[in-house]
């Protein structure tokens, strides 16, 4: 699986999570986030799943570091996001996402992406 070095948050648009075997696991839309599992998780180092825009999507990504020195600031963030990962961890054992990086937008640490409706296979 390709290495995870950042997670992603659905601005707007439409993202379908599915299992590595291609099963369909959740819909996810604006304002939900997907790929936390490596920042989170220290023996998860790889996307094993797949996500798959399903209409025009913008995204924004947060690269592990900056992940990193936001829960330094705000150590209860991560144990709420554990708590969600875990609820997510039942019913898949990874995710995978592969876009086009389109720069920070101006937005600082956060980048902005954008991705057609397309199938990313890890």
């Amino acid at each position: 699986g390709q290495m995870a070095e950042e997670m992603y948050f659905i601005l707007k648009g439409e993202v379908q999570i599915l299992s590595k075997e291609s099963n369909l696991i959740t819909t996810l839309s604006d304002g939900s986030y997907f790929g936390e599992f490596p920042m989170i998780f220290d023996e998860i180092k790889t996307r094993t799943g797949t996500a798959k825009c399903t209409t025009w999507t913008k995204l924004y990504t947060l690269d592990k570091a900056d992940f990193q020195d936001i829960v330094e600031v705000y150590p209860e963030l991560l144990g709420v996001m554990r708590q969600i990962a875990e609820a997510r961890k039942v019913h898949s054992s990874g995710l995978n996402v592969e876009v086009k990086d389109i720069g920070d937008g101006g937005n600082g640490d956060m980048t902005e992406t954008e991705a057609e409706a397309t199938d990313n296979e890890a």
